[in-house]
C-alpha cells in the first residue's frame, strides 16, 4: 500500500487501542465481518472470516446475514450490531436518541465509546483497502 508510514501508523495504533474493548474477540471479528460485508471490501471479509473461524464462530458467521432473525445473538450483542450497521450507514440510519438510551443501559460509557471507536477504525481500513485495490 503506497501510503504515507506516518499516517498509517496513527490507523493501526487507534486500531491497538480498540483491541482493549471488553467484547468478546470472536463476536469483534463478526461485527468487523459484518461492517465489512456493509463496505463490500472483499479483502477485509476473507479477514475477519478467517479470524472469526479460528475463534470458534463457524456457526454464528452463516447466522450473521440475517442477525435479526436468528437466536444466535444476545440482546447486547444485537444491539453492537444494530450500531455497527447504523454508524457505517449513519447517513441512512440515525441514532435516535431513544437507540442511545437503550444500548448505554448495557454497556458503560468506555465500553460504549470502545465500541463507537472500533467501528470507525474498521470503517476506515476498509475505506483504506478499497481505493488501494484491496477489493
Amino acid at each position: 500500500m503506497v501510503l504515507a508510514p506516518k499516517m498509517l501508523s496513527v490507523v493501526v495504533k487507534l486500531e491497538s487501542l480498540t483491541r482493549k474493548i471488553t467484547l468478546d474477540k470472536g463476536f469483534s471479528e463478526l461485527m468487523k465481518l459484518q461492517i465489512s460485508q456493509i463496505n463490500g471490501c472483499s479483502y477485509c471479509i476473507n479477514l475477519h472470516s478467517k479470524k472469526a473461524i479460528k475463534l470458534g464462530e463457524n456457526k454464528r458467521i452463516s447466522a450473521l446475514n440475517n442477525w435479526r432473525q436468528t437466536d444466535v445473538f444476545s440482546e447486547k450483542e444485537r444491539l453492537c450490531l444494530e450500531l455497527a450497521e447504523k454508524i457505517t450507514l449513519i447517513a441512512q440510519n440515525k441514532i435516535t436518541d431513544d437507540f442511545y438510551s437503550k444500548i448505554t443501559k448495557h454497556f458503560s460509557d468506555k465500553e460504549y465509546t470502545g465500541i463507537v471507536m472500533m467501528i470507525n477504525v474498521v470503517n476506515l481500513w476498509n475505506r483504506i483497502a478499497i481505493p488501494f485495490g484491496k477489493k
